[in-house]
């Protein structure tokens, strides 16, 4: 009869820093070096190499994006606000501003 392996326990996952994650990534950028050598090298998975890459791409599409103001609407006393009186607020709805196309 063969061998048999009893697992006592799971295997936790590794939580990497952020500046591990980018020479990581750094090595894996360089020309010439290949996913599956810089693995090898680090011990990771391939998979978190090309996850990692992924989540850069999108972080950075991110930051590129012109931020817009999103009106919800405004105040239209002020006096009201100053005197602490809560009831006295009247909200009105804003106009929109127009979308960027995508």
């Amino acid at each position: 009869m063969g061998r048999m392996a009893i697992i006592t326990h799971t295997e936790r996952r590794r939580l990497y820093s952020e500046a591990t994650k980018r020479a990581i990534l750094v090595d894996a950028d360089a020309p010439g070096s290949t996913v599956r050598a810089v693995a090898k090298r680090h011990g990771v998975a391939e998979s978190l190499i090309y996850h990692w890459r992924t989540a850069r791409r999108k972080v950075a599409s991110i930051a590129s994006e012109p931020m817009q103001f999103i009106a919800y609407g405004a105040v239209t006393d002020a006096t009201d606000i100053a005197a602490g009186d809560p009831r006295s607020l009247s909200v009105r709805p804003h106009q929109s501003l127009p979308t960027q196309a995508r």
